[in-house]
C-alpha cells in the first residue's frame, strides 16, 4: 500500500511540475529567445562591468529586481560571464542556475544587449533531479545500517544466549505488558522493544533504528496476517514516534548549546502528552471494528 501511495505522490508532483512548466513556457517567464537590454563597460582585457536598469528589467521581466549597480564579468569573443556570486534577482537567478553554473553565460547582441540560453521545464527538471539525489540518499543510508544492524543482532543474540533478555523481559513485563497485550509472555520481543524505547528516550537516535527494526521482525513473526499490522506494530510506532527525550540529541545539543535548558521543560511536556494521545488514540482504533483483523476466508472447496 505504502508503494502505491508514493507512486501516486510522485506522479501528482511530476503532475503539477509539468502545469507549472507549460504555464511558464505559455507566459514566456524566461523571456527564451529575446534579448535583455543591457549597458557594457568595458575595461582592459576580457573584463566588464554589465549595468541593468531596473526600468528595463521590470519592462523586460514584467517584475521589479532588486539589482546591484553593476556586475563584474568577462568578455571573450561575443560572449560574457557575468553574475559570480551574486544574488540576482528571479528569473535571472534560475536562468544562472538552469547551467548548474556560478555565473550567466550569455551573447552579446548589438553590443546593448544579452541573449541567454534557453530555459525550459525547470520544476520538472528540479523534481527529477531530487528523486535521482533522494534515491542515492536512501541507498547510502540502508549502506550505512547494515553493520549497526548486524552489529545490534549480534549482541542481542549474545544477550539472549547469555539470559540477558529473560531478566529485561522480566523487569519491563509490568509496563510494557498492558501496551502491547498481544504479546505472549516472557516473548523476546519485549526486551527488544525496551531496548529500543530507551535508546529513543536517552537521545541515541539512529542507534535505536536496529533494534527497531529487530523489534517489528520479530512482531512480523506473531502477526497471523503477514500483509496487516498487528496492534502491537502500530503500538510500537506510535512510542517510537512519540518517544520522551530524557536525554537530548547530540544533533540538538550541536545547534542551541546550553539555551536548550530553556526549552528542556517544555519539550519533555510536549512528547509526554503526544505520547499519552498517541497511546489513548491506538488503543481506541484497535477496539473499532473496521480496524479489528477479521478472520481469513475460507478458499474455494478448502474443508474447514
Amino acid at each position: 500500500m505504502l508503494n502505491y501511495i508514493w507512486a501516486g505522490m510522485l506522479v501528482i508532483a511530476f503532475g503539477c511540475a509539468l502545469l507549472t512548466d507549460i504555464s511558464d513556457l505559455h507566459k514566456s517567464t524566461y523571456r527564451n529567445g529575446q534579448a535583455l537590454p543591457v549597458t557594457i563597460v568595458q575595461h582592459p582585457g576580457h573584463d566588464v562591468d554589465v549595468v541593468i536598469a531596473p526600468a528595463d528589467y521590470q519592462h523586460f521581466y514584467g517584475k521589479e529586481g532588486k539589482l546591484a549597480a553593476s556586475y563584474p564579468g568577462t568578455l571573450d569573443a561575443g560572449t560574457l560571464k557575468f553574475g559570480k556570486g551574486a544574488a540576482l534577482p528571479q528569473p535571472l537567478a534560475t536562468v544562472r542556475d538552469w547551467a548548474g553554473e556560478s555565473e550567466i553565460t550569455a551573447r552579446v547582441v548589438n553590443n546593448n544587449s544579452l541573449l541567454f540560453q534557453p530555459v525550459r521545464f525547470v520544476k520538472l527538471n528540479a523534481i527529477s533531479n531530487a528523486a535521482i539525489e533522494m534515491s542515492k540518499t536512501a541507498v547510502e543510508i540502508a549502506m550505512g545500517l547494515i553493520g549497526v544492524l548486524a552489529l545490534w543482532s549480534g549482541l542481542i543474540k549474545i544477550a539472549e544466549a547469555a539470559g540477558l533478555l529473560a531478566i529485561v523481559v522480566k523487569i519491563t513485563q509490568p509496563i510494557l505488558g498492558p501496551l502491547f497485550p498481544d504479546i505472549p509472555k516472557g516473548h523476546p520481543a519485549l526486551a527488544t522493544i525496551a531496548l529500543n524505547l530507551t535508546a529513543g528516550m536517552l537521545g541515541l537516535g539512529n542507534a535505536g533504528t536496529p533494534l527497531g527494526l529487530k523489534a517489528m521482525e520479530q512482531l512480523q513473526e506473531l502477526n497471523p496476517r503477514k500483509d496487516t499490522a498487528t496492534d502491537a506494530m502500530i503500538m510500537l510506532l506510535v512510542l517510537n514516534t512519540t518517544a520522551i527525550p530524557f536525554v537530548p540529541s547530540p544533533t540538538v545539543l550541536a545547534y542551541m548549546g546550553i539555551q536548550f535548558t530553556t526549552v528542556y521543560v517544555p519539550i519533555i511536556m510536549c512528547t509526554a502528552c503526544c505520547a499519552v494521545i498517541g497511546v489513548l488514540a491506538a488503543k481506541l482504533a484497535g477496539r473499532l471494528p473496521m480496524y479489528r483483523l477479521q478472520p481469513e476466508p475460507l478458499l474455494e472447496g478448502k474443508v474447514a
